[in-house]
């Protein structure tokens, strides 16, 4: 496992995106699905690598308020696909609000203030409420867990059960657009047109959440939303992290990397 740490994330990032490239290119996938996530990988290097200032409590409170607004953004704005809303729009491309600010939450949330945990509470309860998604709720209770290993923090255990009721509550209520190839259902898409990109994929992300893991508890969000993510898109017709065509996991991660290497002023290498 400690090998695995000494290799940069964004080499195991690249792999694990660049896998489920191949995929899509064998499989046929449009080409327009493999150059966004060319270029989301590219501007998700580029934003992990950026020097940003230390986070203290009062950016990291902020910072949490904004990520929590950009959670519950797409129900007021749409666009709706299907009755379901959970993309904000940037142009041409539709970036899935969980899986872009997800992880980068997590990591601000235990150094903001009481009232930035209460406001992303209310802004995830008010989510869960109106829309439920079984992969947010996953992603978010694995996240926050691996985010409090070792916090002994009692009012942090209480939002951790907060997390977990409400997972349940989205999975029993979950609901989502028809399954589109080589966004969700990759793993089991791959596994029945080409086994073995199925299987160089599942260890490329294997090898990603081994290396966050490795890295120590600061990158434990990363790898809990991450694998959040991925558990869902397994049961159910949910977008696939990386492997599958989407922008927003891919610079999701790179700012989660950027967030962790300001916590250092040290940028990820």
């Amino acid at each position: 496992m400690a090998l695995f740490g000494r290799i940069s994330p964004l080499i195991w990032l690249s792999l694990a995106v660049g896998s489920g490239m191949v995929f899509m290119g064998l499989g046929g996938a449009p080409s327009a699905y493999l150059i966004g996530n060319g270029v989301a990988l590219l501007l998700a290097v580029l934003i992990a690598k950026m020097p940003l200032p230390q986070i203290t409590e009062r950016r990291a409170t902020w910072g949490a308020i904004l990520l929590a607004a950009l959670l519950v953004l797409p129900l007021l704005t749409g666009p709706e696909v299907e009755g379901v809303r959970r993309w904000i729009p940037l142009g041409p491309v539709k970036l899935n609000a969980g899986m872009l600010v997800l992880s980068s939450l997590l990591i601000l949330l235990p150094s903001a203030k009481l009232a930035a945990v209460i406001v992303a509470l209310v802004a995830l309860g008010f989510t869960i409420m109106m829309q439920p998604d079984c992969a947010i709720w996953l992603a978010m209770t694995l996240g926050f867990a691996r985010a409090m290993m070792r916090n002994r923090d009692r009012f942090q255990w209480i939002v951790l059960v907060s997390f977990v009721l409400l997972s349940l509550f989205g999975v029993i209520r979950s609901t989502g657009p028809a399954p589109v190839p080589f966004v969700e259902g990759v793993f089991a898409q791959s596994f029945a047109t080409m086994p073995v990109m199925g299987v160089v994929m599942a260890l490329a992300m294997l090898a990603l959440l081994a290396g966050l893991w490795a890295r120590g508890r600061h990158y434990w969000p990363i790898a809990g939303t991450l694998a959040g993510f991925t558990l869902a898109s397994l049961l159910g017709p949910f977008p696939t992290p990386l492997l599958g065509y989407g922008a927003a996991p891919i610079l999701g991660i790179g700012l989660a990397l950027a967030l962790v290497g300001a916590f250092h002023r040290n940028p990820i290498n």
